[in-house]
């Protein structure tokens, strides 16, 4: 089909959608982090944790830190913290709170899996998100969308494990209290709503 004269473009259907959906359109999207070319992983780990040690977090070296890197950057020192330091994250989540805390993870996310974030964000919700939608679907390349079908495909499956754990433990959570009561009643009682046999 590729080639066909009547054929529409990619160019085409994004500004079609676009105009659709009243979502303004940004052609390409370009990263305006570049590569820190004295990049080291493990001082910028060291770094990050001096900035949360202590009391109190110094805001300004964190964000620096962690917004002056790009994307592959921001991986390699969340090894290298995990590495020789403990839990990245789990230091970001009890040190900080709230929105910053969440964006400040959403940093260390890589990019397909923050796309898969946002994806499930914007369909889940009252309303779909259609910007949301429009802005990953049709700005990411071919390659990018395979690798987004597959990491939302391992996500929606871990959601899918961790709810029927949730959901066996609140089954058997009743069952559970039972065995556990001095007076349990022997097999073949009612007791509650249960019949022992």
């Amino acid at each position: 089909m590729e080639g066909d004269a009547g054929a529409p473009t990619v160019d085409d259907m994004m500004k079609a959608a676009s105009k659709a959906m009243g979502v303004p359109l940004r052609p390409k999207f370009q990263g305006t982090i570049i590569a820190d070319p004295n990049f080291n992983a493990d001082d910028c780990a060291d770094r990050l944790q001096k900035t949360m040690k202590g009391l109190g977090t110094k805001d300004r070296k964190l964000i620096e830190i962690l917004t002056k890197h790009t994307n592959e950057q921001r991986q390699e020192i969340e090894k290298s913290y995990n590495a020789r330091l403990g839990v990245l994250r789990d230091d970001i989540d009890s040190d900080l709170s709230g929105h910053y805390k969440d964006m400040c993870l959403s940093l260390l996310d890589p990019f397909i899996t923050y796309d898969c974030k946002e994806l499930n964000r914007a369909v889940n919700r009252l309303g779909t998100d259609e910007s949301t939608l429009v802005e990953i679907l049709f700005t990411r390349s071919n390659d990018d969308i395979g690798k987004i079908k597959e990491e939302y495909e391992k996500c929606k499956l871990l959601l899918l494990l961790y709810l029927l754990l949730l959901f066996l433990l609140l089954l058997f959570k009743p069952f559970s209290r039972l065995f556990l009561e001095d007076d349990h009643k022997e097999p073949g009682f009612l007791h509650g709503s249960v019949i022992w046999y």
